[in-house]
């Protein structure tokens, strides 16, 4: 198992946990061990201590299993925010979409496409139109490719006819989203004209540069 090689001294011979990391190094275990591990058992493992773990510890495990870039393993975990008979709490639901658009562009993709096929199961089940709508617009300004504007447009269509309650909010996400591939397009202009341009003019330059390179960076990984 990929988490016992991260943390070895916790584990013993079979892959059983036999103790918990310690307590500053726990987000960066669970979430690189899953985000690097080529085996299923690994997320699975980990999910079953969301399961059997203290409240304390369910949020740390919950953000570890988000950063998996699996969409299989992105949707089964989205799937489960909805599936009572994990009986996950409401809190921990939100942690767990948000985590998986924050992780990575595999997880924004996921997110948005679980939440235009699943909405009035997420209605139906969480009922708080504000916290919902607030998180569709967080998803869609993360948005890197035109498949997931294709999908959140899509939507909007949808919620114009079916959806009126959430319309305006699923609006605004598109903007967002059109706006954040935007900058990105600027972005990855600006960064070939940075490192192919010999002839920079200035110090201003430089530090801009540099500045939109930080910020692809973060949007892209």
């Amino acid at each position: 198992m990929l988490l016992a090689l991260f943390f070895p001294t916790h584990y013993d011979v079979s892959g059983i946990w036999t103790s918990l990391p310690h307590r500053d190094l726990r987000s960066l275990v669970y979430c690189n061990g899953i985000r690097y591990s080529e085996n299923v058992k690994d997320w699975d493992f980990l999910w079953n201590q969301y399961e059997s773990n203290v409240t304390s510890e369910q949020e740390a495990i919950l953000s570890g299993l988000a950063c998996t870039k699996d969409p299989s393993l992105l949707k089964r975990l989205l799937l489960k925010t909805i599936d009572d008979s994990t009986k996950m709490r409401a809190q921990d639901a939100w942690t767990a979409f948000s985590s998986i658009y924050r992780s990575s562009s595999e997880g924004v993709d996921a997110a948005v496409v679980f939440f235009a096929e699943n909405y009035n199961k997420i209605v139906e089940k969480y009922k708080s139109m504000l916290v919902i709508g607030d998180l569709l617009v967080d998803a869609a300004s993360r948005v890197t490719n035109d498949q997931s504007l294709a999908r959140l447009m899509a939507f909007v269509e949808e919620a114009n006819k079916m959806h009126k309650e959430i319309a305006p909010k699923a609006e605004e996400a598109v903007k967002s989203a059109e706006t954040n591939l935007k900058m990105i397009r600027n972005c990855k202009s600006d960064i070939n004209k940075y490192f192919y341009n010999t002839a920079c003019k200035s110090s201003v330059s430089n530090f801009l540069g540099l500045c939109c390179i930080a910020f692809c960076i973060v949007r892209l990984f």
